[in-house]
């Protein structure tokens, strides 16, 4: 038999309309993806519009709407990302679009939708920068930190 014993070996189990991905062979997976990589986790195929080209399509088609001012229309593009995506988005994007939903909201004067869609952002815009980038890489704050910024700025406005 040959050695195996630089193989990452992966487990697929069928679950949650996905399949969780598991290394069986965690320490040789980690040679191969990094110290702080990792793939373990729950697969989920994207929902209809969620998939990569669609959403970049709905935030083009927003970015006009929003540039032309035509704020019900932008809402009407992004609202339903945030709705049907969120289970499969990274939390990154999920930000992002949080973001120019909430600034949407808030040219609408729909102050409250405007907070509510704020919510999940709203202890960590809270926090002081300093205390917030201790829960993150180096590389995620760097990604983070203006969208949290942002936030900020978005529940300040959208305060009733």
């Amino acid at each position: 038999a040959e050695d195996e014993g630089d193989v990452c070996k992966i487990d697929f189990k069928a679950k949650d309309g996905g399949y969780q991905v598991t290394p069986t062979t965690p320490d040789t997976c980690r040679n191969y993806c990094g110290a702080r990589a990792y793939f373990e986790g729950l697969y989920l195929k994207p929902a209809p519009g969620c998939a990569d080209e669609a959403r970049e399509a709905t935030k083009k088609s927003f970015k006009a709407a929003y540039g032309a001012k035509d704020y019900a229309k932008a809402q009407a593009l992004l609202a339903p990302v945030l709705q049907k995506c969120v289970r499969t988005l990274g939390p990154m994007e999920t930000a992002s679009i949080r973001n120019d939903l909430a600034i949407t909201l808030f040219h609408l004067g729909k102050k409250a939708e405007c907070r509510k869609v704020l919510a999940p952002m709203a202890e960590d815009a809270a926090k002081k920068d300093d205390d917030l980038m201790a829960d993150y890489p180096p590389s995620d704050w760097d990604e983070f930190k203006p969208l949290i910024k942002a936030a900020r700025t978005n529940l300040a406005l959208c305060k009733g």
